[in-house]
């Protein structure tokens, strides 16, 4: 049993009790003498030597004029009081500049992580993202032996470490996740920031979130042909496996409830998808009906102009479809560091505007729809033709939306409050832009927005 330095103490400071046969009554008054003053210098001793560990702990933890701490490690101590959590990796045979400079798909096992006070191992770390692998401070995938629950959040197996690396404010990515569960309620996918570190050096601030994936604390899956799709048109090619639809949209199989039969739940949600394709470009909207969940396409139309999210209706667009007999569901929402007028594409395309194809923003080049340079939605062109969606769609943001600003702008204050100081640190280390004036130009920027979407979605009720 670990002993404590106060056990330790008392054994050593016993002393026998026998008293010796022979000493006469003066010499045990000059024994009572001698103990007394023993006694005093003891205590003496005991005094000098609190005030040298006391002072010893002052000077440890001297606060400096910029508010950090002599002695004591700065992101320990900040994020304690900031609520931002230290995760540490220590890396099992391979240094972090070899992970980086390999393609993001290897794997790396047997690593231990630490995080919260526990200690994790048999953990997997590989490279993640797409555009973002080629930034400088770069996204992780985390993947433990079983599901863990993390900082409070629901536990899962695989986590993301996403970097933010475009996202100067850093908190783009969890501003739109806390958006969409006030539209379609308690959303399974929101994250926490963590600052991390690899074999003892700073890597800056992550957002740590649960991967999209299928279970009870995910997508809720119940059907053994239930299967997670995404609709990826910029990277599906550096997939192992993609699947092209009749509108030459390209969709890759994130996960199937049973994988034994993954292959035909994927040709048969192919086929159902390129039957919703071709009757959307048909303006056949009752058929359309008939193989979606409407709902939950106008939710993720919602979401995605509200963020302004370039993404929208092209890559990181989740379908799910829980059996040969259900609708397909959209609606997941996902990757928004370009998001809230941070990304210029066709033009100054900020607080104002859509995204979504419209009549207004396309145009038909050799028999494709295109917006700007990019291939458009045809099902989401067809979709918004139609009244009754666009009315559903005004319904869901007056009920969901309207009247939540102080909500929101609350929000935003308890998140900035929170990683402030963490984040300062991370622009030291990599050089981004400044954190203050980036959030609150994002806090204006959604502000405006919301004033724009709701004269704008006044006219669909």
């Amino acid at each position: 049993m670990k002993k404590s330095a106060k056990d330790g103490g008392a054994q050593r400071g016993a002393r026998s009790t026998k008293s010796r046969k022979g000493f006469g009554g003066g010499k045990k008054l000059i024994k009572q003498r001698i103990g007394l003053k023993s006694f005093l210098w003891r205590c003496l001793i005991v005094v000098v030597y609190v005030a040298i560990w006391a002072g010893l702990l002052v000077v440890a933890v001297k606060m400096k004029d910029d508010g950090s701490f002599e002695g004591v490690d700065s992101a320990t101590v900040n994020a304690s009081t900031q609520g931002v959590a230290v995760m540490e990796i220590e890396l099992n045979g391979v240094t972090l500049a070899e992970i980086q400079e390999n393609p993001k798909s290897v794997k790396y096992k047997n690593n231990i992580l630490s995080l919260d006070g526990e200690l994790f191992y048999g953990v997997e770390v590989k490279g993640r993202g797409n555009f973002s692998w080629m930034a400088d401070k770069k996204s992780y995938r985390i993947k433990f032996p079983n599901k863990v629950a993390l900082l409070g959040m629901p536990p899962a197996r695989k986590w993301a470490l996403v970097a933010n690396s475009a996202d100067d404010s850093l908190m783009r990515n969890d501003l739109a996740y806390y958006l969409t569960s006030l539209v379609v309620g308690e959303y399974p996918f929101r994250g926490e920031f963590v600052e991390l570190k690899v074999d003892g050096a700073e890597q800056g601030l992550y957002y740590l979130i649960r991967a999209m994936d299928i279970g009870k604390y995910g997508v809720a899956l119940s059907d053994p042909m239930g299967v997670l799709v995404e609709m990826d048109n910029v990277y599906c090619e550096e997939e192992e496996a993609w699947y092209e639809t009749w509108d030459n949209n390209c969709l890759t199989l994130k996960a199937a409830l049973v994988d034994d039969n993954a292959d035909s739940a994927m040709a048969d949600f192919l086929a159902v998808f390129s039957a919703l394709e071709e009757a959307a470009e048909d303006g056949k909207f009752g058929e359309v009906e008939r193989i979606i969940d409407v709902e939950s396409f106008a939710k993720y139309y919602l979401v995605s102009e509200l963020t302004a999210n370039p993404d929208a209706y092209i890559t990181s667009w989740f379908f799910y479809r829980d059996g040969l007999d259900d609708k397909i569901h959209a609606g997941l929402t996902w990757d928004f560091d370009a998001s809230f007028g941070n990304y210029k594409w066709g033009g100054d395309i900020c607080k104002e505007g859509f995204y979504a194809p419209t009549v207004e923003t396309v145009q038909m080049v050799d028999g494709t729809l295109r917006s700007s340079d990019v291939k458009a939605s045809m099902m989401m062109y067809r979709l918004l033709e139609n009244e009754d969606f666009k009315k559903m769609v005004g319904q869901i943001y007056y009920e969901k939306l309207f009247g939540k600003w102080d909500e929101i702008n609350e929000y935003i204050d308890v998140r900035k409050r929170e990683i402030s100081d963490a984040a300062m640190r991370n622009a030291i280390l990599w050089g981004d832009g400044d954190f203050e004036v980036e959030v609150e130009y994002v806090r204006q920027w959604l502000f405006d927005r919301m004033e724009y979407l709701e004269q704008k979605l006044a006219g669909y009720l």
